[in-house]
């Protein structure tokens, strides 16, 4: 049986942010959305992250949209968080906390609390 744990993933996240998963085939787009706020959402063997920043990278430029990439490698529990600085720091402005100076990598429970606050305006 081939597992479904992106799906999993999928579902976890639109669920814990109260975004809406996006159910479009054979076009690329985002996993989940809400607000302005776009998630790809990524559950591999594989550590490697580089093919995925590239994607969430286009997604920012063609929709001018906050974009972000939650990774979780198979049979680990952790999940981990990332997006450029830039679209760090206009998360952190939409939700009215004050800029860190140096975030690479968020924890996924924070992020979960920041994604929580952001105003949606019936994208998706």
């Amino acid at each position: 049986m081939v597992s479904q744990a992106w799906k999993y993933l999928e579902r976890k996240i639109a669920k814990d942010i109260g975004g809406k998963r996006i159910l479009q085939k054979g076009i690329s787009v985002p996993d989940v959305r809400k607000g302005n706020l776009l998630i790809e959402c990524k559950n591999r063997k594989s550590t490697s992250i580089t093919n995925d920043i590239k994607k969430i990278m286009q997604y920012r430029r063609l929709e001018k949209q906050i974009a972000i990439l939650i990774h979780r490698v198979s049979g680990k529990k952790t999940i981990d968080v990332y997006m450029l600085k830039s679209q760090l720091e206009k998360l952190l402005a939409c939700t009215g906390l004050q800029e860190k100076d140096f975030i690479v990598q968020l924890c996924y429970q924070d992020f979960v609390e920041i994604a929580k606050k952001v105003k949606d305006k019936g994208n998706g």
